[in-house]
C-alpha cells in the first residue's frame, strides 16, 4: 500500500523531460523586426493557473490573448520567456516551469540619401525684375516694391527709395 502511494509523488518529483505530460511552450523563435511574438502552451490542464514571464521586460508590449497563448511586441533583441503552470496535485499546489529564447531581428540600416544640390533663387542669384513674382503695394502712401523669387524674397525698385532720392536731388 504505501509503494502505491509513492508512486504519485515520484512522478511529481520527476524532472520535466521524464514525464509523459511535459509542458511545452510552442512557437517560432526568430521572428522579423516589428512583428507580433505569438507563443502557445501545450500539456496544460485546463484548471491550471498561467503565468507568462518575458525578461527583459522593458519595452515590451503584451497583448490581450486567449488562454494559453502569449502575444507581444518589443524592440529587436533576445528575450527569455517563462510559463509557469500552478496546479492543484492532491492536497497541494504543483507548478511546472518552461522556457524559451525568443530572439527579435535587428532592423536593416536606412540607406543615406544623396545628397541635395544646395538651393538658388531663379537666375542663377542675380536679381531679375521681369520675372519678378508680384509688386506689393503698402497701404495708401503709394509705395511699392517688387517681390523676386528666392529664399528670402529680395525687393527691388522700392518707389520709396527713389521718392527720397529725388527729394533729395530737389532738395
Amino acid at each position: 500500500m504505501r509503494s502505491l502511494l509513492l508512486v504519485p509523488l515520484f512522478l511529481t518529483l520527476l524532472p520535466a523531460p521524464v514525464r509523459a505530460d511535459t509542458l511545452h511552450i510552442v512557437g517560432e523563435t526568430q521572428y522579423k523586426p516589428h512583428s507580433l511574438v505569438r507563443l502557445r502552451a501545450e500539456s496544460v490542464d485546463a484548471k491550471a493557473a498561467l503565468l507568462w514571464r518575458v525578461h527583459p521586460s522593458k519595452g515590451v508590449q503584451r497583448a490581450t490573448s486567449p488562454r494559453g497563448v502569449l502575444e507581444f511586441a518589443a524592440h529587436p533583441g533576445t528575450y527569455e520567456v517563462e510559463l509557469l503552470v500552478i496546479r492543484t496535485a492532491g492536497e497541494g499546489l504543483q507548478v511546472d516551469e518552461a522556457r524559451v529564447t525568443v530572439e527579435v531581428e535587428q532592423c536593416q540600416p536606412v540607406p543615406p540619401l544623396p545628397p541635395r544640390p544646395d538651393p538658388k533663387p531663379p537666375g542663377g542669384g542675380k536679381l531679375d525684375p521681369v520675372n519678378a513674382l508680384g509688386r506689393i503695394r503698402f497701404g495708401s502712401a503709394g509705395c511699392t516694391a517688387t517681390v523676386t523669387g528666392g529664399d528670402n524674397g529680395r525687393c527691388l525698385g522700392d518707389s520709396c527709395q527713389r521718392r527720397l532720392r529725388r527729394a533729395v536731388r530737389q532738395g
